[in-house]
C-alpha cells in the first residue's frame, strides 16, 4: 500500500485508492465530480435550508440522552435527479426485537429492491437524529437501502455480542421489509462510537467496505486479524480523544495484517468535526471521500 505523508490542502494523510477501469467506474467518476461542485456550492450548506426535524428518541425505553449540537457544516446534497433505477426512495421507522426489547432504527430503501447492498449507519452520543437522517437519504439516493440501528443502550458496551445481536435482528427485519432473501452484501459507516462498533462488526461480518470517523480505535493484531475490509478513516489533528498517534499505529498493523487502510486527518480539526467543524470546506472533503470509497468498494 502506498502512503504520501506530505502536507496538502485540507488533509495531512491520505492513502492511494485502487481504481477500476471499467465504463461505469468512469461514469461514477464523473458522477463524484458533479457531487464536488455541489458539496462546494453555497446551496449545499445548511443555512437555513430544511426545518429542523423534531427529534425521536431511539427506543420507548431509552433515558433522556444529550441534546446533539446545531450541526453547522455542509450536509450532503439532496441529488433528487439522481433516484436510482430500482425504485423511488421510501423513509420509514423499523421496529425490531432484540430479545424481549423493543427497537426503534430507521431505514430508507428503494421500491424496487434488487440486489442493491445494505449500507449500516451506526450513530455517534446523539443517536438517530435529523443530521443522521439526512445523510441516510442522500446515501439512499446513491443507490443503497440504507439502514440505521438503535445502538443508543450500547455505547458504552465493551463485548461484541450484544452489538451483533441488535444488528443482526435490524438487518433481518430490514430484508423482511425489503421482502427478499439476504444478499449478505454489507458495507457499514460509524461515527464517534458508532465508528467503534463498526469495526467490532468487521470482526464477525464480511463487510465490503468500512468508514470510521473519528472514532477510538483498537490497535492490536488480535483485534484486527480478521479485518479484511478495505477501511477508510476520517480524523482531525486537533482531536484530543482520538489522537494522531493511534491513528498512525492503526494503519502500520492493518499493513502487517495485510489489509487495506486510507487515513484522512485534517490538520484543522478536531473530534466531532462533521456535525461541528471549523471549517464547513472540510466536511465536504470528508464526504466527498466517503462517496469514492463507497463507489470504489462497494457496487450498489
Amino acid at each position: 500500500m502506498n502512503c504520501d505523508f506530505s502536507e496538502s490542502p485540507g488533509w495531512m494523510t491520505q492513502c492511494a485508492i485502487p481504481q477500476r477501469a471499467t465504463l461505469q467506474a468512469m461514469r461514477r467518476s464523473v458522477l463524484c465530480v458533479l457531487m464536488a461542485a455541489l458539496l462546494a456550492a453555497p446551496a449545499a450548506c445548511n443555512k437555513g435550508g430544511r426545518p429542523a426535524e423534531p427529534e425521536r428518541k431511539p427506543n420507548e425505553n431509552a433515558g433522556a440522552t444529550e441534546q446533539p449540537p446545531e450541526p453547522r457544516g455542509s450536509l450532503l446534497p439532496d441529488p433528487r435527479n439522481r433516484v436510482p433505477a430500482s425504485g423511488e426512495v421510501r423513509q420509514a421507522a423499523l421496529i425490531y426485537t432484540v430479545g424481549s426489547r423493543r427497537m426503534l432504527g430507521h431505514f430508507v430503501y428503494h421500491d424496487v429492491p434488487g440486489t442493491a447492498p445494505i449500507l449500516l449507519l451506526l450513530h455517534d452520543q446523539y443517536g438517530i437524529d435529523g443530521w443522521l437522517r439526512q445523510r441516510a437519504d442522500a446515501y439512499a439516493r446513491l443507490g443503497y437501502h440504507v439502514l440505521c440501528p438503535d445502538l443508543s443502550e450500547l455505547l458504552n458496551e465493551t463485548l461484541d455480542q450484544p452489538l451483533l445481536d441488535n444488528v443482526i435482528a435490524a438487518i433481518a427485519e430490514a430484508e423482511t421489509r425489503l421482502g427478499r432473501v439476504s444478499t449478505g452484501r454489507l458495507a457499514a459507516i460509524g461515527w464517534g462510537s458508532g465508528g467503534s462498533q463498526a469495526l467490532a462488526l468487521a470482526r464477525h461480518f464480511d463487510l465490503e467496505a468500512l468508514i470510521i470517523c473519528y472514532a477510538p480505535l483498537i490497535s492490536t493484531p488480535a483485534a484486527l486479524e480478521r479485518v479484511r475490509e478495505p477501511v477508510l478513516g476520517i480524523f482531525g489533528r486537533l482531536d484530543t480523544i482520538v489522537k494522531e498517534e493511534s491513528v498512525e499505529e492503526f494503519r502500520s498493523v492493518m499493513q502487517q495484517m495485510g489489509g487495506t487502510f486510507s487515513g484522512n486527518i485534517w490538520s484543522d480539526e478536531g473530534h466531532d468535526f462533521m456535525r461541528r467543524p471549523n471549517d464547513p470546506t472540510n466536511v465536504q472533503e470528508a464526504d466527498l471521500e466517503i462517496i469514492r470509497w463507497l463507489d470504489t468498494y462497494v457496487e450498489p
